[in-house]
């Protein structure tokens, strides 16, 4: 060899090592996040602590104060709008209620535990359809309308695109709470933890919590760079800095968090994540709150009135679900030693009014109106009867798989919701077209598809439920799920997945499957469950699976399932 080219060999390998040793330092650029450059908007901006001076009310002094309570809403404004209901519910059907409330107690306190901006028509509709609408989601014009004070932020408000959420924020004249949602790592709060008002003399505290169990539920990419803490200490943490630094006389906790911590308790383990339902262990624990409020359960506790809710060594309440009603909470105190003392209390729960209030329902009409020509969109198919629970869930299973095969491929393979919700269908409705509106009711949750790489154990966990179901035992709806594209066949008590090909599912052998991104994510335990590791999802297409099914029906691209005929059929188009 030449000395010319072993100079230039010496030259190229150092350049070689140069180049090593620059990349053994770099790193890829930070992807980036929604949130990184958050800011809180609107009423939620300009959070910090101040050091306050304790009250001094006047000795003998006696005051009252009352406190009303919603909690997961769901966007659901009226029962006799979109998807009308028998049971009056929802915000509109609120007003009357806050306003005989408002004449009896006139400092009166509005609060909601969250879950407020998803799970009815119009909030997806405006979210995910028309999100550039350039107006409030339809929620957020009542609860401004109504004067509520302060909304919890809860999981299912992280659903809607990261856009909608910030630019809902923004619109609210009230104050989103978390305590326990950071951004960076703790280092920054995502939104105000608590609201100081004050009411007759008394200075009132009140702190937002949000179920640390979020990851469970919600699309990694609407909460990269977020994190949340545990409830009991971040509700420590508040409440001494309530107490000692901002000198409250009454400290009430809102979370959005169920108060039975067994609920949803392995999951988080398994996924080393912070318990999601603790409120009834902060009100067990945590001594310095006069009231915790529980939300995300849907529970409503108390029905009846009463001065003792002993459940818990601090009083429990739970508001209930979609407008249902509303919870009351009243406070007798009284000045003594230069501080007011906590006399007595009484808490309360009033239903929804019958009709809902005419003139906010009038401000909505335009909104109201668009999302109903949408819902009113048919399909090919046509209502015969009313089906049965059974029927309904046998045709929703079969249907989803088809419309998964026909978007994706022959070769799709779907591990999808067995059980569909089954709300009243009028009879104006038989012989008439099925519409989305219909989908809705049908399938309520804004669930999308994820494909997802499995081995055949994993397929086997993730049936668990489906041969638990099999052998007539009952299983927790949002876990099962029914196969499309193998089989599962019982045989004895033992499921044997079974291919297209008939052979059996080997533990070793590998799938591509279609599941929800709630199951996907971590919803109903099944991902931790099945050891669903993030590395073998391969897509996630951020396809509603209603609206998947919707399409479908719409096209009808094949004769419609057989499991399906008994109360469907296909509509005769005029020649």
């Amino acid at each position: 060899m030449s000395t010319h080219r072993w100079i230039l060999g010496v030259q190229a390998l150092v350049g070689l090592l140069t180049l090593g040793a620059a990349l053994w330092w770099w790193e890829p650029p930070a992807i980036p996040v929604p949130w990184e450059r958050w800011q809180p908007s609107g009423a939620s901006v300009g959070f910090r602590i101040q050091e306050r001076k304790p009250t001094v009310p006047a000795q003998g002094s006696v005051v009252t104060l009352a406190f009303a309570f919603t909690s997961d809403l769901h966007g659901h404004l009226s029962s006799t709008r979109l998807l009308p209901e028998r049971k009056p519910s929802g915000l509109a059907h609120l007003v009357p209620v806050l306003r005989q409330l408002r004449t009896e107690h006139p400092g009166l306190v509005l609060l909601d535990a969250g879950d407020t901006i998803q799970g009815d028509p119009a909030s997806f509709y405006f979210s995910h359809i028309r999100p550039d609408s350039g107006l409030p989601l339809p929620i957020i014009h009542a609860m401004n309308q109504l004067g509520y004070h302060a909304v919890v932020l809860g999981n299912h408000d992280f659903e809607p695109p990261v856009s909608v959420l910030q630019q809902t924020i923004a619109a609210s004249k009230f104050l989103w709470l978390s305590g326990n949602a950071w951004l960076d790592g703790e280092d920054r709060l995502l939104l105000p933890p608590y609201l100081v008002l004050e009411r007759q003399g008394v200075r009132v505290g009140i702190v937002g919590f949000t179920t640390p169990g979020v990851p469970l539920w919600i699309d990694p990419e609407r909460i990269a760079g977020l994190a949340f803490a545990g409830l009991v200490d971040s509700a420590q943490k508040w409440s001494k800095i309530l107490r000692e630094r901002e000198n409250v006389d009454l400290l009430i906790g809102v979370f959005h968090s169920g108060d039975d911590l067994r609920h949803d308790q392995q999951i988080a383990q398994l996924r080393k994540l912070p318990l999601p339902n603790t409120a009834g262990l902060v009100a067990d624990h945590v001594i310095d709150y006069d009231l915790i409020v529980s939300g995300h359960a849907h529970k409503l506790r108390p029905r009846k009135p009463t001065s003792r809710l002993t459940r818990f060594r601090t009083p429990l309440l739970s508001p209930g679900s979609g407008g249902e009603g509303v919870s009351v909470a009243r406070f007798t105190l009284e000045a003594r030693a230069e501080r007011w003392q906590l006399r007595d209390s009484h808490f309360e729960f009033h239903k929804a009014a019958r009709q809902p209030d005419a003139p906010l329902l009038t401000e909505l009409e335009p909104q109201l109106a668009e999302v109903e020509r949408y819902l009113a969109e048919p399909t090919r198919v046509v209502l015969k009867k009313r089906p049965t629970r059974k029927q309904l869930n046998a045709c929703g299973s079969a249907l989803q798989h088809k419309a998964t095969v026909h978007a994706f491929g022959a070769e799709a393979i779907t591990l999808l919701p067995g059980s569909w919700f089954l709300p009243d269908l009028p009879e104006v409705d038989l012989g008439q077209p099925v519409t989305r509106k219909h989908l809705f009711g049908w399938v309520p949750y804004d669930n999308t598809l994820v494909e997802v790489a499995l081995f055949g154990r994993q397929i086997a966990r993730l049936l668990e439920t489906h041969r638990r179901r099999l052998l007539g035992r009952r299983v927790r709806y949002s876990g099962w799920l029914v196969p499309g594209g193998i089989a599962a066949v019982l045989e004895g008590d033992w499921l044997r997945v079974q291919q297209k090909n008939g052979s059996s599912l080997a533990d070793t052998d590998s799938l591509r499957v279609w599941l929800t991104n709630y199951h996907a994510n971590g919803g109903s335990g099944l991902q931790a469950r099945a050891l669903i590791h993030d590395e073998q999802i391969q897509r996630r297409t951020g396809v509603f699976l209603r609206e998947l099914v919707f399409a479908w029906l719409q096209e009808l691209p094949e004769a419609l399932p057989e499991a399906c005929q008994s109360w469907l059929a296909e509509a005769v188009v005029p020649t």
